[in-house]
């Protein structure tokens, strides 16, 4: 199965970052903010979620495990 991850970066250390990447597909979706929210944009659509949402939502993924 494909496998996905999301990597924070801090600016300064981006180019090193996407050299270490190179020849692997990847796109840069957002950028961390003080906001409560992940607000990510790509291919012509953006998308705004509650943070205290995905963490519920993820939790309760792990209830049965």
């Amino acid at each position: 199965s494909n496998s996905r991850f999301i990597a924070t970066v801090p600016a300064e250390n981006k180019a090193a970052f996407e050299a270490l990447l190179d020849g692997v597909v990847f796109a840069e979706i957002g950028k961390v903010t003080a906001d409560k929210y992940l607000k990510a944009t790509g291919r012509g659509a953006d998308c705004t979620l509650e943070l205290d949402t995905l963490l519920s939502n993820y939790k309760k993924t792990l209830d049965h495990v």
